[in-house]
């Protein structure tokens, strides 16, 4: 029976401590993990073409995720690719050859994904039964997650500069330590529901008998998309075309993140209450799309230009993420875990399509261009979604 509770930090406070820790591991090797590959003697080129790799590895784990949930459970499932992103980032600060590297890089990216997407299952069932509280719960869990991707790359940056990127994924490895430790006390007394096989055909047949869903989806691919261009090219641009340093790349990343952290609870709520969300979706992919055209067609070497480029780019993502998630998780629970696993699949996806998509670009056109493609493509979302209908 659902209750229409009003929301509480306190009820959920466990949940979003996992989401900051985890976020905490990943976020600032983040925008520079493509940079380091090139450091590891990788050309920039395969470093596109390792991250498609790693992405199918992502997508393989993730699609075997209802395997391991029947098997062992949600909560020993999550401890175990945690142990194992650790030990790859262990191993990216302790190695050095170019073969090594690629297993390291694999091993720590490989399970990211289905971290994140356990991380739902919990919170999901956290929230189920309590009505109207969706877009507060994940404006904050976001705000709380994005913490950690505002200071990220400010901290690499630092770390980069002064020390070195070994030392950056060192940090990763004792922060995903103190994550394992966290996900080991949150998660305990967890009873598993149970879980349906999960393949292809069956994610396909389940998606397509809601429109909703598909349209959802369809909105958090393109966002992705943005996200996976950003991650592999941005820094690469910033530093090798432009000549920023990557203290600087930091510095202006770190400003562009805060409206993932000032806006996203506050827009959750009004999502809750007033506006709904297909109005601030088409305005938040005119904004990215703005930037990324901006940071296409503007090569300036300001730190005030480009960050705010960046911002105008970053907030209109910020927008678009919260809207989506509460648009989304709106419309599934938590026993909808093919919907979940769909939703979370659209990362290594993208990220395997971003790359692809981007080396076509490359052939022909600087660097510069993929951020004018991708805000190109961006600009189907405008009609996506306002072809929605408010769930306020």
């Amino acid at each position: 029976m659902a209750h229409a509770r009003g929301f509480s930090v306190l009820r959920f406070a466990p949940l979003f401590l996992l989401g900051l820790f985890y976020s905490l591991t990943i976020a600032p090797p983040g925008i520079y993990n493509a940079e380091f590959l090139v450091y590891r003697s990788f050309s920039t080129e395969t470093a596109g073409h390792i991250y498609v790799f790693a992405a199918l590895v992502e997508a393989a784990i993730l699609m075997m995720l209802p395997v391991f949930l029947t098997r062992h459970g949600a909560r020993r499932t999550l401890l175990a690719l945690t142990l194992l992103g650790g030990i790859g980032a262990l191993s990216l600060a302790l190695v050095s050859s170019p073969t090594a590297t690629l297993i390291a890089f694999l091993v720590f990216i490989g399970g990211q994904i289905s971290i994140y997407a356990l991380i739902d299952f919990f919170l999901e069932a956290r929230v189920d039964g309590f009505e109207g509280i969706t877009g507060r719960v994940r404006g904050f869990y976001l705000m709380i997650v994005n913490i950690a991707f505002t200071a990220g790359p400010l901290i690499a940056g630092l770390i980069i500069s002064q020390y070195s990127f070994e030392l950056l994924y060192l940090l990763a490895a004792l922060v995903s330590l103190a994550f394992f430790a966290c996900a080991n006390y949150v998660t305990r007394g967890f009873k598993d529901s149970p879980y349906p096989h999960i393949t292809v055909g069956y994610i396909v047949r389940t998606i397509f008998q809601n429109r909703s869903i598909v349209a959802a989806l369809t909105i958090n691919f393109l966002l992705q998309m943005r996200y996976a261009f950003v991650v592999v090219y941005l820094a690469s641009y910033l530093y090798h075309v432009l000549g920023f340093s990557f203290a600087e790349i930091g510095f202006m990343v770190t400003i562009a993140n805060i409206p993932f952290v000032l806006i996203q609870f506050p827009l959750g709520h009004s999502a809750d209450r007033w506006l709904g969300e297909k109005e601030l979706l088409a305005f938040g992919f005119l904004m990215t799309c703005a930037g990324g055209f901006l940071l296409a067609f503007v090569p300036t070497t300001a730190v005030v230009t480009m960050t705010s480029i960046l911002t105008l780019m970053f907030t209109g993502a910020a927008v678009i993420e919260i809207m989506s998630e509460s648009y989304f998780f709106k419309h599934v629970r938590s026993k909808h875990d093919a919907h979940i696993v769909a939703f979370r699949l659209l990362i290594p996806l993208s990220y395997i399509a971003a790359p692809l998509f981007g080396g076509l670009i490359l052939l022909s056109l600087p660097v510069q261009y993929v951020f004018a493609a991708i805000a190109a493509l961006c600009l189907l979302g405008i009609p996506l979604a306002l072809s929605l209908k408010d769930t306020r």
